[in-house]
């Protein structure tokens, strides 16, 4: 596995001394973002699973991954769910094709409960 130099900075800085990671901001070395606390105004939240083969899974991740790249956004700059509603928001206004695409896929590989 090769890292980057700043990887390699993290992993020496990790080995080094215990390494915390400030509440708000991402591990350098794995990317993992590390919550705020939070507050009496913060929002309500849910959690969101989809489940489906590994396979249709995979795809839809590098499907993530591909699109952040081609809008050329920070992969780690923003939550999946920022992903998500720009993608409703492009659903939306693209709506004939979106529809076209859901006709020629209307055969569903997995059951309907995933």
């Amino acid at each position: 596995m090769i890292f980057s130099e700043a990887e390699l900075e993290a992993i020496e800085t990790l080995a080094n001394a215990a390494y915390t990671v400030e509440p708000g901001t991402r591990c350098v070395l794995c990317h993992r973002r590390t919550n705020r606390a939070k507050t009496d105004d913060s929002p309500p939240v849910r959690e969101v699973r989809f489940r489906g083969p590994i396979d249709v899974v995979e795809s839809v991740e590098e499907g993530f991954d591909a699109l952040q790249e081609f809008a050329q956004v920070d992969p780690y700059g923003f939550p999946r769910i920022r992903l998500l509603e720009a993608l409703l928001a492009l659903g939306a206004q693209q709506r004939e094709q979106l529809r076209a695409y859901f006709e020629a896929n209307d055969e569903t590989p997995y059951s309907e409960g995933s």
